[in-house]
């Protein structure tokens, strides 16, 4: 047998080991879900379908999970669809992550937003999540930034993460907000404000000083409790 003949014959055995994969993931609600994914894998190429079912087949190995569940329909075919059409191999391991927590039936469940968000970032976005999951569990309570004549509080969140390389990722943070995942930290100023006056010369006699919840963007942000749930499903944890 000659070598194309064989790599045919490869490609046919993990076409049909492909599709008993689809028949276990899809469960016993489909029982057409051949001729589904039949509509939907003339849009893909076969082999970034093969090369899913042996990345998340590695994950769930490599992640000791147990115990599989099916998933439904409206949340596998968007995951399918853009794991499959995913040209970046960070993004691509996000998708495998998100599909493996999806099946895991000791975990937490899945949120279909979390697909429609993890096909809105882009490769930036994605090392900038990454970055963000790897400092937030170390992450500690910022000191107050400082300001002119005015004295700063403490902030109000016990824990959040500052960029010095903010101007380079303001994009990718600002879409991550949007998103709903990280967040402004909350910070509180004190502010002197004159209470009273000198009523021929205007002066001030009386100075009072008042707390005031300030805006610092997201040079200061911490992660949303929606961000940690999507973090949890959607980054290795392996690179955590």
């Amino acid at each position: 047998m000659d070598i194309e003949s064989k790599t045919v014959d490869k490609l046919i055995d993990k076409t049909s080991d492909l599709g008993k994969w689809l028949d276990k993931i899809f469960g016993p609600s489909i029982t057409d879900g051949v001729g589904i994914f039949h509509d939907k894998l003339k849009y893909i190429r076969l082999e970034k379908a093969i090369d899913l079912h042996l990345d998340h087949v590695k994950s769930i190995n490599e992640r000791g999970i147990k115990n599989l569940r099916p998933i439904p329909p409206k949340i596998l075919l968007p995951i399918f669809e853009n794991a499959t059409l995913e040209e970046d191999e960070n993004l691509h391991e996000l998708w495998v992550s998100l599909l493996t927590s999806a099946r895991d039936a000791d975990g937490d469940e899945v949120h279909k937003s979390f697909v429609s968000i993890l096909s809105e970032l882009t490769p930036k976005d994605a090392e900038v999540l990454a970055e963000i999951a790897d400092r937030w569990p170390n992450a500690v309570k910022p000191m107050p930034p400082s300001s002119y004549k005015t004295q700063s509080a403490p902030y109000l969140d016990e824990k959040a993460i500052g960029f010095l390389n903010f101007e380079s990722i303001e994009e990718s943070l600002t879409n991550l907000a949007r998103q709903g995942l990280i967040r402004e930290a909350n910070h509180l100023q004190d502010v002197l404000v004159p209470t009273r006056f000198d009523e021929r010369l205007r002066d001030p006699l009386e100075v009072g000083k008042f707390s005031v919840q300030v805006r610092v963007g997201l040079k200061v942000c911490a992660v949303t409790s929606f961000g940690e749930g999507f973090i949890k499903a959607v980054i290795p944890p392996a690179k955590k």
